[in-house]
């Protein structure tokens, strides 16, 4: 008797052996086969129907996000880019608008804005109304340069939706940014050298990503000239001490210590100019049919 469980017992310890490994065996045939098929399908082979939210927002090109490509409704980018290859490739922007030319900064935009207000009553007339049409120019830099922040403890403000170009870039989802305090101000725009422009900035974020700032400027210091004459247009940042001398009449303008200077390539500001054109010439219109008015009027 005590040999028969003994044999039964060595029989089921080699069963149990066969087992295992007939499992162990079907295991690796079907890690085998796994490693064998193809990958899962690329972002970039999916149809715009296939791909996810996520995919669709953070994941796609700029063709994909900004323009009819899919045949489906997309959003209207109005800015005009200029920015270094490093840049594009981050952002997944479009090669079309790599500027070798641009110096001091990673990437600028810029565009016309109705951000303002509406002047009426002009001519006399109640509804003689001029509407807003504003320049707007963003720049990325590297944080590593001396920008002259007069609070530099003061990361961000001005976090609007849809009023920066950030929007446009492909860049992962991010905390809406803590309570802030006032702004500062982040330079003075200039046109060729020592020639100031009117504008202020209303947007900036000194950590926008790991390594790069952000500064937007508004107003009709940021529309981009009509001739560039023998200089470029550059943004230049000057000491703010040497800044308020000047101010207050204690130096000369040539005296005021530059600290960094963004240089603009001349194929950016036309294509800008061009558009400035076409926008602004509403505006054109409207003054000139107002001038007619009024010569009319004296006679």
């Amino acid at each position: 008797m005590l040999n028969d469980t003994r044999r039964m017992g060595a029989t089921a310890r080699r069963e149990l052996r066969l087992f295992l490994f007939m499992l162990i065996s079907l295991l690796i045939v079907r890690e085998n086969v796994a490693l064998s098929e193809p990958v899962s399908q690329g972002i970039e082979e999916k149809s715009w129907n296939e791909r996810s939210w996520e995919e669709r927002v953070y994941k796609s090109k700029y063709e994909d996000r900004y323009t009819f490509k899919h045949g489906k409704p997309y959003t209207l980018d109005p800015w005009t880019w200029g920015y270094t290859k490093e840049f594009a490739d981050r952002f997944r922007m479009p090669e079309k608008w790599i500027e070798p030319e641009l110096k001091g900064a990673l990437a600028v935009a810029w565009r016309m804005t109705t951000l303002g207000n509406t002047l009426c009553g002009l001519g006399g007339k109640e509804d003689s109304c001029k509407k807003p049409l504003n320049c707007q120019l963003d720049v990325y830099y590297d944080n590593k340069i001396n920008i002259p922040w007069i609070r530099p403890e003061v990361v961000r403000d001005n976090r609007v939706p849809d009023l920066s170009s950030n929007m446009y870039l492909e860049i992962p989802p991010a905390k809406w940014p803590p309570e802030v305090q006032a702004s500062p101000t982040g330079g003075g725009f200039q046109f060729g050298k020592f020639n100031q422009g009117v504008s202020l900035v209303v947007n900036f974020d000194r950590e926008f990503q790991p390594g790069i700032g952000f500064i937007s400027w508004m107003f009709n210091g940021v529309c981009p000239p009509e001739n560039l004459g023998a200089e470029r247009v550059i943004t230049i940042f000057t000491d703010p001490e040497d800044a308020q001398k000047y101010s207050r009449g204690e130096i000369a303008k040539k005296d005021v210590r530059i600290l960094h200077t963004i240089e603009f390539p001349e194929g950016f500001i036309k294509r800008a100019r061009d558009v400035y054109e076409i926008q602004n010439q509403l505006n054109n219109e409207f003054l000139d049919k107002l001038i007619q008015e009024s010569l009319k009027s004296r006679k």
